[in-house]
């Protein structure tokens, strides 16, 4: 993972101001307070691994308020999976009040109102888990504030190891053994919560093999600019329908699922010093856009810039 904010280079008198500030963005909106402000110390690094965000915290004691006006605001397409490191962090939520220990996933909905204390300096393990797929596994209208998986069995056990050890994956696995293992986790977490939300999990034996061909179908066509759902779909040995059913499931389809990629291959080469001699337009056509103007606006959707204003911020350092 990313290291995105440390403690160790600020003033003491600024380390809590930098650190919500970063939390805020990197996390969920909320106002927070720390009885150590003076000597307050704390680490953030973020990743991904296929479509889970990953945001490893460590900071000393604390309190978090998510307000209605938070929730409000807050991102509806995910949840929120808390896989606790090490030490000790209270919830209140939905009048449901747990205390989460070592070894344990606490879920949080950011739709909703909550109280997090993070005691005892703890480290967790922040999993942003998009709730389309949870959806498509456990059904709709899905209450899951508050809920608590702990070892209580052999199943669990294997969830909460399986979650614990995402952190170390980002950045060291190709995109489609990432997806691959990102589907196994939902899997997991979907057949853990089923057991404390009085739900049965919906998990096809096969549907995390199908996706991973899937993606690697797509890495492998890339470069080709004529790449449509119907050639992705044969090399997978499924319909067009079927594979955007799985993807569906995830929030994306075969085309959008291209796309992403393509963006991201992108934006990785104009960050990629060695490729500096390349120009903006070769980049894209490399990577299958035909239409520039299209690139254009699509990326800076993504991205929130255009790619030449990612590559001068690069080029200024």
């Amino acid at each position: 993972m990313e290291l995105a904010f440390s403690t160790a280079a600020v003033h003491p008198r600024d380390r809590f101001d930098y650190w919500q500030f970063a939390t805020r963005e990197r996390v969920a909106d909320h106002d927070s307070w720390t009885p150590s402000r003076d000597s307050f110390e704390a680490e953030l690094s973020v990743g991904r691994v296929g479509s889970l965000g990953l945001v490893s915290s460590r900071n000393s004691p604390l309190e978090v308020a998510c307000t209605a006006r938070h929730a409000d605001h807050a991102n509806p397409n995910e949840i929120l999976v808390f896989c606790s490191l090490t030490g000790r962090v209270l919830l209140e939520q939905r009048d449901r009040r747990v205390s989460m220990e070592t070894g344990s996933l606490l879920c949080v909905d950011p739709r909703r109102a909550h109280t997090m204390h993070f005691l005892d300096e703890p480290s967790v393990l922040i999993i942003k888990v998009p709730r389309a797929e949870l959806e498509g596994r456990l059904g709709r209208n899905l209450d899951i504030a508050a809920s608590h998986i702990t070892p209580s069995c052999p199943q669990d056990h294997l969830t909460l190891l399986f979650a614990a050890k995402l952190g170390m994956l980002s950045g060291t696995i190709e995109s489609s053994s990432a997806e691959m293992i990102a589907t196994h986790a939902v899997d997991l977490i979907s057949l853990s919560l089923g057991n404390v939300t009085n739900r049965t999990a919906h998990i096809s034996p096969n549907k995390s093999q199908l996706i991973w061909r899937i993606h690697r179908a797509i890495e492998a066509r890339l470069h080709s600019a004529g790449l449509d759902p119907e050639r992705i779909a044969e090399a997978v040995g499924i319909s067009v329908r079927q594979a955007n059913k799985l993807l569906a499931e995830q929030g994306s389809s075969l085309m959008r699922l291209v796309q992403s990629k393509r963006l991201a291959r992108c934006r990785q080469a104009l960050e990629d010093p060695s490729l500096a001699h390349r120009s903006v337009s070769e980049i894209a056509l490399g990577w299958g856009f035909s239409d520039l103007t299209h690139f254009s606006r699509c990326f800076k959707r993504a991205y929130g810039m255009l790619p030449s204003d990612l590559r001068r911020r690069r080029e200024r350092g």
